[in-house]
């Protein structure tokens, strides 16, 4: 059990379709209101797809029902944060399937997300995990055969009004699912059934102009669940993701002694029910306009793969 708790972490690549930042530092407070999730307020559609691949567990019914029970529990916790500091936000949650089929199977770039990641870590590594997400997507949109005109409905958040685009696989999926849901706020999520593994969970696209934004999880792990839920929408996660597997995570020291309970911290096995929504996390959630001037230092990251 102790080896397993070294890889729940999440970490988040933030290069595709990125310009106008340093190789060095950049400030992650850009990735607010952006993208597909913008502000978390109003209604947000989550959707999952349960992903096979040769080397992950099968997903059995048990599997995929104790996983949506903390999904569930996951966006129940957001919405109760919310109301308890005075806003809005509504969770759907949705998961694919057509007739009898509940998975989709694609193998990823390496045998373990965690080997994707190390294996590539630049714009060709990215694309090869965008392109993963692509092939799950156009074998999801199986779902929407009443969806066709997509140049039409292009609606990814910053694209250039005046470049014709033809959009990727999982745009269309979020195309398909604005349509049918009436809905903006479209979180998209690629479950895999790594519970038994080793094996991290990611983020991809958070400050990304032209390909939209996703997750991947590989735990039914709830606090983890709402944390990459809250990364869509601009949070960020307050501890460092190591380098090396066998080291464990370490948590922002100013975060942590100011807000031990931010649920944004490695929070290992705790449970979400002793845990908060931070002042500092409720302003890049867009929840409040102002921050203490000394919490500016841990907005700034590492370019192209960060924690």
């Amino acid at each position: 059990m102790k080896t397993k708790i070294i890889l729940i972490f999440i970490l988040i690549i933030v290069l595709a379709d990125f310009t106008g930042c340093s190789n060095k530092k950049i400030d992650m407070r850009y990735a607010m209101d952006r993208n597909v999730c913008r502000r978390l307020s109003g209604e947000t559609l989550l959707f999952v797809i349960f992903v096979d691949t040769k080397t992950t567990k099968p997903w059995t019914g048990f599997d995929i029902r104790s996983t949506l029970d903390s999904i569930h529990l996951a966006t129940n916790w957001i919405q109760n944060q919310a109301k308890l500091n005075d806003k809005s936000a509504k969770f759907i949650v949705e998961y694919f399937h057509h007739d009898e089929t509940y998975t989709i199977s694609k193998d990823l770039p390496k045998k373990m997300l965690y080997e994707s990641v190390k294996a590539f870590t630049d714009k060709i590594g990215t694309k090869k995990i965008n392109t993963w997400a692509d092939n799950i997507s156009k074998k999801a949109l199986v779902s929407f055969p009443e969806t066709k005109n997509f140049y039409k409905l292009l609606t990814t958040a910053n694209s250039d009004p005046k470049k014709k685009l033809k959009p990727c696989d999982t745009e269309k999926l979020i195309i398909a699912l604005k349509e049918k849901y009436k809905t903006d706020n479209i979180a998209v999520c690629f479950m895999l059934n790594n519970y038994y593994k080793n094996d991290i969970s990611l983020n991809m696209n958070m400050l990304s102009n032209l390909t939209p934004e996703y997750f991947i999880n590989s735990y039914k792990n709830p606090t983890l669940i709402t944390q990459q839920i809250l990364n869509l929408f601009g949070a960020l996660n307050f501890y460092k993701s190591p380098k090396d597997e066998k080291k464990m995570a370490t948590n922002d020291e100013l975060i942590e002694k100011d807000f031990p309970k931010e649920v944004m911290l490695m929070q290992e096995n705790k449970h979400l029910s002793g845990l908060v929504i931070s002042p500092v996390t409720q302003y890049l959630l867009g929840w409040t306009n102002n921050i203490e001037h000394k919490y500016n230092k841990v907005f700034k990251r590492d370019f192209a793969i960060e924690n």
